[in-house]
């Protein structure tokens, strides 16, 4: 996972995907980067909507698999608290 994606973004980067329709062009690029930075087969150029597409799609993969290392993990965390 730790090549995949950043595992622990700290704001103002976003890890709720459903946020990312609300994001400024510069805001998707900025949140791109810094996953870009450990995956860098991740792109942080294109359209508005490329983007906004692709950190949804990045968002919602390290949602899902952060959800299933907690469960191998037996870790209490619910990976969903963060879209309140």
């Amino acid at each position: 996972m730790h090549r995949k994606y950043a595992l622990d973004p700290r704001p103002p980067l976003i890890t709720n995907p459903k946020v990312c329709a609300q994001l400024s062009i510069a805001a998707l690029q900025r949140n791109l980067a810094a996953h870009s930075i450990k995956n860098p087969d991740i792109s942080v150029v294109g359209s508005k909507n490329e983007m906004k597409e692709r950190l949804t799609a990045l968002l919602e993969m390290r949602k899902m698999d952060m959800l299933v290392r907690d469960m191998i993990l037996g870790n209490d965390r619910d990976v969903f608290e963060e879209e309140e």
